[in-house]
């Protein structure tokens, strides 16, 4: 479980960053990593992590061909 304690910054945690990044891939669809780091403007380990934590949870998935990020939802 994920709980919050009195240090922890809501603008910078795994899930606000995870929300970002699905916003970001609601309104493209796809979007590769450069575009992602281009809009999700915070730490580069933070964004990683949170693609995993959405890869992880099967919200996400990559798209080998071209070398992008998609919603599970959009590819099937």
């Amino acid at each position: 479980m994920i709980k919050p304690h009195k240090h922890l910054n809501l603008e910078n945690n795994i899930l606000t960053v995870s929300q970002d990044i699905l916003d970001a891939l609601i309104s493209d669809k796809v979007l590769n990593m450069n575009e992602i780091l281009q809009k999700i403007q915070t730490d580069n380990r933070l964004i990683f992590q949170s693609l995993s934590f959405l890869f992880l949870l099967g919200i996400i998935s990559y798209i080998e061909e071209i070398d992008s990020i998609a919603i599970e939802n959009e590819i099937k």
